[in-house]
């Protein structure tokens, strides 16, 4: 099933969804009308539940929304690749131009594990040289 993803999106490109950001509408009606394969670590969808701007209404909208989108567990080889991106960032000294959040190093083990891009709206879009970012305004959409 996980094969198909064509890409990965984190918790970014949902939050500008809900607050009505046109290129994340559009690639979510791509998802609905079945036109794009997008993938979102359960991981993110964590992340954006506990966002305090979440609210009932967005937990409604958003749980319809995830029917349309493969919603990926990450399992022990992704945790601890993503445990290794951490720690190699904090040894690297990385932190200081790249704040490497758990949710990063998560989506990015999960993206290399289906060797799909990951698809943002952060500015901040550095990773290991294996893992293609994409920010969400340069998705052909």
């Amino acid at each position: 099933m996980n094969e198909s993803i064509e890409i990965l999106i984190d918790s970014t490109i949902m939050e500008a969804y809900r607050v009505g950001d046109k290129d994340a509408t559009r690639l979510m009606y791509k998802a609905i009308d079945g036109d794009i394969s997008i993938g979102i670590c359960s991981y993110s969808v964590a992340v954006l539940w506990a966002s305090p701007q979440f609210d009932r209404k967005s937990e409604i909208g958003f749980t319809g929304l995830l029917g349309f989108l493969k919603v990926v567990d990450f399992g022990i080889k992704s945790a601890k690749l993503a445990g290794h991106l951490l720690r190699e960032t904090d040894c690297t000294g990385e932190e200081i131009y790249f704040e490497k959040t758990m949710e990063n190093a998560i989506v990015e083990a999960v993206a290399d594990s289906l060797s799909c891009p990951v698809v943002t709206t952060s500015d901040r879009i550095d990773g290991p040289s294996n893992i293609e970012y994409v920010r969400m305004d340069a998705v052909g959409i």
